[in-house]
């Protein structure tokens, strides 16, 4: 197969930010709903953004402060609770050379899905960033991937998405794009291998070499 186009997810793919994630929402549940929530409690809200899931739970006077809080926790505890992966610089850098669009299309909303790519240093590798925010639909939904499929002009059976959930699986399916499940740190890796994705990978090295077999330079890719 040839890749002309990657699409890339964050959380467990990119950056490992679970433990932040349970906390912050842990931190905003626990203040304004009185409320203790476990890792499964919350990885079963995961879907919409942070402020829809928020926007629902909380009384309308009270949600704009506690998303401010909610950012501010994310970002002050960022470095403490959450980190990059070994070797995801180094393969965006190699990436890079080939001179193809690059996207991030993540759950997550606008503001943390910033934080977390420029406290980790990827935020300039990429030419287009779709949080949870930018599309009315969430993972899975073909919104985001039509998207950067038209404004790079890219052939659609040469786009990947990588990323670590279920949900990438089924945003690849109902894309007619191929995915390239991440499973280094995946919350749901036994439900991602009971789906056969197209591909699966177990450490950042292994989905290296699998793209320097696939990549295909596209030097004026961008320019179009």
């Amino acid at each position: 197969m040839i890749i002309s186009g990657i699409i890339f997810d964050i959380d467990g793919t990119l950056a490992r930010t679970n433990k932040l994630i349970f906390e912050t929402f842990r931190f905003i549940a626990e203040k304004y709903l009185h409320k203790h929530y476990t890792d499964e409690e919350i990885i079963a809200l995961f879907g919409p953004t942070e402020e829809d899931l928020l926007r629902e739970m909380l009384p309308p006077n009270e949600y704009e402060k506690a998303m401010q809080e909610f950012y501010a926790f994310y970002d002050y505890n960022h470095d403490k609770m959450a980190s990059g992966f070994a070797g995801i610089a180094e393969l965006l850098e190699f990436i890079s050379q080939y001179k193809i669009p690059l996207a991030v299309y993540t759950g997550k909303g606008k503001v943390t899905a910033e934080i977390t790519l420029r406290k980790e240093n990827l935020f300039n590798y990429f030419d287009l960033i779709i949080s949870g925010s930018e599309v009315p639909e969430p993972k899975p939904s073909q919104l985001a991937v039509d998207m950067f499929i038209e404004k790079f002009k890219l052939k659609r059976k040469e786009v990947v998405i990588i990323g670590d959930a279920i949900a990438d699986i089924k945003t690849a399916e109902m894309s007619g794009i191929t995915c390239l499940s991440a499973i280094w740190d995946s919350y749901a890796k036994a439900d991602v291998k009971r789906l056969n994705p197209d591909f699966l990978f177990e450490t950042v090295a292994e989905l290296k070499r699998f793209l320097e077999k696939h990549l295909q330079p596209q030097p004026n890719q961008l320019n179009s």
